[in-house]
């Protein structure tokens, strides 16, 4: 609970406490969530209860109910919503997924906003705040979502039980309904929807000035979510107003001062000034006269034959009379409001269905009661209450615990022993013939019947005082006591009969139906024809011209009725909600609190019972044929499935008593299924073990051979690169050894024109070499016989008229020959500048040389570009060239070539110098 995990289960009922603040488990991940469970599972949550509830619906094709109870301020109101949410969600969802039209498709969305829509409207006109509970439900009410097949065809509401004593007065620090001071602060917030109907702030009426305010609750937000609700769901403007004028006089009638003055015979007799502004204001949202108003308080119609006339009433009965019209007013209108939320909630006119088609719609239904209550002093309604809760118990028992003997007697086992006691006694004081509802209306049809001659007729009556549930005190102080299943309630006697009779002076039932108001004249035509059946019965005698009808506990008991009908025709679900504190405050905890409301609701004996009980229990084939296999497996399967239950039993080993073998069904406790399903579970994992291991073998051998072929492919295919990627290269290179080739040749077969000009060189080359210009010109022409010819005499001679196919086929194997090349390759930079020196070229001209080999090598591998003249002469003669990525020729004739054709630019160079 202080960690905000306000849901546990105790067996299927789960246990709702409320927090008294936000917590983050209502979202709608957390819904979608739950909605998308396939079972109920073991996270409890009123989300889970609501999500089971539908998925039975659905599976069993039976309707379902789910049924909220505790006492106020346990969060039923709260958890009733949240319920509605996951179904009206659930019958959404299925309709978007399923068939039919667009137009199907946003009537059955429309169904489920509807749903939603008639709670904030239901919540104002029938919830107030009590001292437990800011926004407590002050009325009962059964809610049917109807569904055929998983889609929500429309739903509906039924009520039990309004508090309507509340309109004309509560205890010090409760309010009146909510729609009370929703209306007098949407006034004053200058809706100008409510101008005309004379509201003030709440604290200026006398049915609402003892307590205004009700927590956190914005009253005027809430008015405008209230017109919101009503406009969507399509209740037109004429009926709100009627509406709100209905219950905005009931507020001005509170206030009407009821005097007392003396008629010509001298007799007292209540008055009212018509010219006050209360009545008049009342007068004008009724729409009938000031004067008419008065008379259908202060007179009563007395029938005598088929004459009527009016008579006075004393100022004490005109204030009851008063008092009964607010309350009568208020239920009416009430009524009239469900109805308006019903009919929107039936779009289409979708009405509950007989026959074929009736039977293929299911309802998943929600209870929201009272809890069981015990005050201080207890009332009529107080007992009306806990009789509903006592009927309400008396189903858990019968489904709980006498379905568990009857079983265990059908099963031909031992009935375990309990001390669980059954309420039917209780009940049956209550409701039988000759019980107290009776004796309450037997008195309440008595002339002179009052409190008095109740409590006479209780202390006095065999059958009543043989029953062991009711307690006459001995001290005559107005109270009789009835012993309930969750404890013993005192009521106090006083304003029993006169509320069980609820009656509407038929004066004040012509004033209503002389209304011009067309809403307000029509909710008196029951009560209006009650009264004229009671009046022709009684005609030819004098009468006091009450309305006739039945009393409000017989009414109660025949609702009741039906709504166990309905409760038993459906799946329950039980929900019991929990108030933790008696100060609606957040992290407080009163454990003696919360024991006694899970004592009331049923829940510690229903854990009696389980304990003692066998909760998991199993057909004889559905037993033999999921657990034989795994615990016994040898046992024959010709045996029937009852021994082969014993056999199972037998290897588990199981504690006497722990497990029972039926006629029909295997009953055991959990630890006893725990066991059976753990050793089911290692046979299983073993098994699965070996499907995993031979499913991961076919796997990883399928993704061998995948992989090898991969690889052999990917080698076809390198292979295929690698090809031409050599062949590419080898044509490059030949290429480039042509070139050199036809470089080297136009070289050796140019004529340098040395005898021609030996009159200019012979000083340059004489300068270099220090010897004579004809020494010069042999050097010349011996470097290009000793150097270059041998490297072309081995290309084969002349390679002209050759095509490059044949050139190419003739050059591939002496590329890749391994002979050594001629003696001349092996000769390095150094022989070849000592060669040079030898000669007598001096130093500098030996730098410039080896520069322009260099070069000259870099520009026959095409990694370097040859400077021009001009800028090799301004370059210092030591300064290397910059190359950039120099790439190495392959060993071969085309390195051959490269350095015999630096030899050769290195002579011209020289011839130059």
């Amino acid at each position: 609970y202080w960690k905000g995990h306000v849901y546990s289960y105790a067996g299927k009922i789960l246990l709702a406490v409320n927090p008294w603040r936000k917590v983050d488990i209502y979202d709608r991940p957390h819904l979608l969530r739950f909605l998308a469970a396939k079972t109920q599972g073991a996270d409890p949550h009123i989300f889970a209860t609501a999500a089971e509830a539908h998925r039975t619906m659905l599976a069993s094709e039976k309707s379902q109910c789910v049924l909220i109870s505790g006492e106020s301020g346990a969060g039923k109101t709260e958890s009733t919503k949240y319920v509605l949410q996951v179904l009206t969600l659930a019958g959404g969802s299925s309709a978007g997924t399923g068939g039919g039209g667009a137009r199907q498709q946003q009537q059955e969305g429309c169904v489920a906003d509807q749903i939603m829509l008639g709670n904030p409207v239901l919540e104002a006109f029938g919830n107030a705040k009590t001292l437990r509970n800011d926004n407590s439900s002050r009325f009962g009410k059964w809610i049917e979502v109807v569904f055929e097949g998983s889609t929500i065809v429309g739903a509906g509401v039924k009520t039990y039980l309004l508090e309507k004593s509340r309109v004309v007065g509560q205890i010090e620090g409760e309010r009146n309904f909510h729609i009370f001071y929703d209306l007098c602060a949407a006034a004053a917030a200058g809706d100008k929807t409510l101008q005309g109907l004379g509201l003030c702030d709440a604290s200026g009426f006398a049915s609402t000035k003892a307590c205004t305010r009700a927590g956190t609750r914005n009253d005027a937000e809430s008015f405008r979510e209230i017109r919101t609700a009503m406009d969507k769901m399509g209740v037109d403007a004429e009926a709100q107003r009627s509406i709100f004028s209905g219950v905005t006089a009931i507020l001005h009638m509170c206030n009407i001062e009821v005097g007392e003055e003396n008629d010509f015979d001298g007799n007292s007799c209540g008055t009212v000034d018509v010219k006050g502004g209360s009545i008049q204001q009342a007068a004008k949202l009724l729409q009938v006269s000031a004067t008419e108003l008065k008379e259908g308080l202060c007179t009563r119609i007395i029938t005598t034959g088929r004459d009527t006339m009016r008579k006075p009433e004393n100022r004490a009965n005109a204030l009851l009379c008063l008092q009964a019209l607010c309350k009568q007013l208020y239920s009416k209108i009430f009524e009239r409001v469900v109805e308006l939320v019903n009919a929107a909630m039936r779009v289409g006119g979708v009405e509950r269905k007989d026959g074929i088609e009736g039977r293929r719609q299911k309802q998943v239904a929600v209870l929201d009661i009272f809890g069981f209550e015990t005050f201080a002093e207890n009332r009529f309604e107080q007992l009306c209450i806990n009789h509903a809760n006592e009927k309400l118990q008396g189903h858990f028992n019968g489904y709980s615990f006498l379905q568990e003997r009857a079983l265990m007697e059908a099963e031909g086992l031992e009935v375990q022993s309990s001390d669980f006691v059954d309420n039917g006694e209780c009940l049956a004081l209550l409701e039988q013939p000759g019980g107290f509802q009776a004796t309450l209306d037997d008195v309440c049809k008595m002339p002179k019947g009052d409190d008095k001659v109740l409590l006479e007729r209780l202390a006095t009556d065999k059958m009543l005082v043989a029953s062991a549930h009711l307690v006459i005190p001995k001290k005559k102080n107005g109270t009789f006591v009835i012993r309930h299943y969750a404890g013993s309630v005192a009521y106090t006697a006083d304003g029993f009969c006169e509320r069980n009779k609820d009656i509407l002076p038929a004066s004040a039932v012509a004033l209503m139906q002389a209304s011009k108001d067309r809403l307000l004249s029509t909710l008196f035509e029951q009560i209006a024809a009650d009264s004229v059946a009671a009046t022709a019965l009684l005609r030819g005698r004098g009468s006091s011209g009450k309305a006739g009808k039945r009393s409000v506990s017989a009414t109660f008991k025949s609702d009741l009725n039906g709504l166990m009908d309905l409760i038993n025709a459906s799946g329950p679900h039980f929900v019991r909600c929990i108030n933790p504190n008696r100060h609606k405050q957040a992290q407080v905890f009163e454990d003696v609190k919360a024991v006694e409301q899970l004592r009331c609701g049923g829940v510690i004996e229903a854990m009696r019972m389980a304990r003692a009980s066998f909760p998991c229990r199993y057909l004889h084939d559905d037993f033999a044929g999921t657990y034989v296999p795994f615990l016994c497996p040898d046992v024959s399967s010709a045996l029937p499935a009852r021994s082969k239950c014993l056999a199972c039993f037998k290897a588990l080993r199981s504690t006497p008593g722990h497990f029972a073998v039926g006629k029909t069904l295997v009953l055991m406790r959990r630890e006893v299924l725990d066991e059976a399903e753990r050793r089911r579970g290692q046979v299983l994992y073993k098994h699965a073990v070996s499907i995993q291991s031979a499913a991961r073998v076919l796997t990883a051998r399928s993704l061998l051979h995948r992989r090898r072929r991969e690889r052999e492919e990917l080698q076809n295919q390198s292979f295929c690169i690698l090809k031409v990627q050599a062949v590419l290269r080898r044509t490059k290179v030949r290429l480039q050894y042509m070139r050199m080739v036809s470089i080297a040749r136009a070289t050796l077969n140019h004529d340098w024109g040395l005898p021609k000009k030996m009159e200019s060189v012979p000083a340059s080359i004489a300068r270099i070499s220090g010897s004579g210009v004809g020494t010069g010109v042999e050097l010349v022409k011996t470097m290009l016989i000793t150097e270059i010819e041998p490297i072309l005499s081995d290309t084969g001679g002349d390679t002209e008229g050759e095509t490059e196919g044949s050139i190419t086929a003739r050059t591939e194997g002496s590329m890749s020959s391994d002979t050594e090349p001629p003696s001349i390759a092996s000769e390095d930079e150094t022989g070849m500048l000592d060669r040079l020196r030898s000669m007598g070229i001096g130093e500098q001209a030996v730098g410039h040389v080896m520069w322009v080999a260099d070069s000259a090598g870099g520009v026959m591998s095409g990694s370097v570009q040859y400077p021009a003249h001009e800028a090799h002469e301004a370059t210092a003669p030591h300064d290397p060239p910059r190359i950039d990525g120099l790439v190495p020729l392959r060993a071969g004739r085309v390195h051959w070539a490269g350095y015999v054709l630096k030899s050769v630019c290195s002579i011209v160079m020289i011839s130059r110098y």
